[in-house]
């Protein structure tokens, strides 16, 4: 299970498939594994892709202060990095 420092808080994303990378943000408040199994086989055929739980979701604490889509955003930009 891959995991990326952000501010202090590890950052879970999975990875699957080949290709082009894919990066698949759930709604704030949702965790990667939200997507279902039958979409993400599908994509997964043609894209490598990359999927991080959002912060308090799945894998991932939540850590401190508020939860916001700048955050959100410069957690992808971290994940994407990592990649």
């Amino acid at each position: 299970m891959p995991y990326t420092m952000v501010d202090g808080v590890d950052v879970h994303y999975e990875v699957q498939g080949r290709g082009a990378p894919l990066l698949l943000l759930m709604g704030l408040g949702a965790a990667g594994d939200m997507w279902g199994p039958e979409f993400l086989a599908a994509l997964a055929a043609h894209f490598q892709l990359i999927i991080p739980d959002n912060r308090g979701t799945g894998a991932t604490a939540r850590g401190s202060g508020a939860s916001s889509i700048d955050r959100l955003a410069a957690d992808a930009m971290h994940v994407l990095d990592a990649e």
